[in-house]
């Protein structure tokens, strides 16, 4: 089902109005399939002519688990992860997708206030976005 749905927002997103910004919060394994469902991410992007950004949120172990046992976290609307052991598995097994390019912001955030590392966010686009209008000549 989740295929289905990132699908039909892809979908919708490639032909949509120039002036709608479309943020994604996902997170995808850098196996054959997590990092085929990433680049699913890059290349709407692309077919819509838009701007490619990737924001990469780490954080300890010690405050990651503290989060995903945070009140408020999934619940029966949402897919958060929130099973300890699931997530210990996904640590040991798996590595995070990187897209590797001048355009993701690898962002530490275990002692970063919210607003803190959205203005680290919103600077890091605002300077793509900069760096896209004015392309430098070498």
């Amino acid at each position: 089902m989740r295929k289905e749905v990132r699908s039909q927002a892809l979908n919708e997103a490639v032909v949509s109005a120039p002036d709608i910004t479309y943020i994604f919060t996902d997170s995808q394994s850098s196996d054959t399939i997590g990092s085929s469902t990433a680049r699913e991410y890059e290349a709407s992007a692309k077919k819509r002519g838009a701007p490619f950004i990737s924001i990469i949120l780490s954080c300890q172990l010690e405050e990651n688990v503290g989060r995903l046992q945070a009140v408020g976290r999934g619940g029966s609307c949402n897919t958060k992860l929130t099973d300890l052991d699931i997530f210990r598995t996904i640590l040991e097994t798996e590595d995070i997708y990187h897209f590797d390019g001048p355009q993701e912001l690898e962002l530490d955030v275990t002692e970063t206030s919210a607003t803190a590392a959205a203005e680290k966010i919103q600077a890091f686009v605002q300077e793509c976005l900069s760096s896209e209008r004015d392309p430098k000549v070498t």
